[in-house]
């Protein structure tokens, strides 16, 4: 079988983990109430479909990307659209280095060991796609 990606389809792949991103950013506690405390805007860990939005989901992805043929050539194709769909991921993974501000870590019962990164890892996936 092949292990070559699309461009296309890896546009398609940075726009949908891009969406995620953005309903694990709707779920960060960012907002401060009248006495300075964090709103608890965290939510669950899947949209209303039942797809994760897990921050650790969204950073396997982007590394499994680059393992694919042609991903150095399909990062010097991306449109500036998708350019934007990779910043908006590498600062969503900024927020969430080691789970410190996510609900990301391996606590719902699934018992697997790849809910974390580190800043080093996320400027690692910043790197790979420039």
């Amino acid at each position: 079988f092949k292990v070559e990606l699309g461009s296309d389809i890896m546009g398609d792949i940075l726009a949908s983990l891009a969406h995620l991103c953005r309903l694990a950013s709707a779920s960060l506690p960012s907002s401060l109430d009248d006495d300075g405390l964090a709103i608890d805007t965290k939510g669950s860990n899947s949209n209303n479909d039942g797809v994760s939005s897990r921050p650790s989901f969204v950073y396997r992805w982007m590394i499994a990307m680059t393992k694919c043929g042609r991903f150095d050539l399909n990062v010097s194709f991306l449109t500036g659209e998708q350019k934007q769909d990779v910043e908006h991921i590498v600062a969503t993974l900024e927020k969430c280095v080691d789970g410190s501000r996510c609900d990301d870590d391996a606590t719902d019962g699934d018992d697997d060991d790849r809910g974390g990164f580190t800043e080093e890892d996320v400027m690692r996936v910043r790197e790979l796609y420039k």
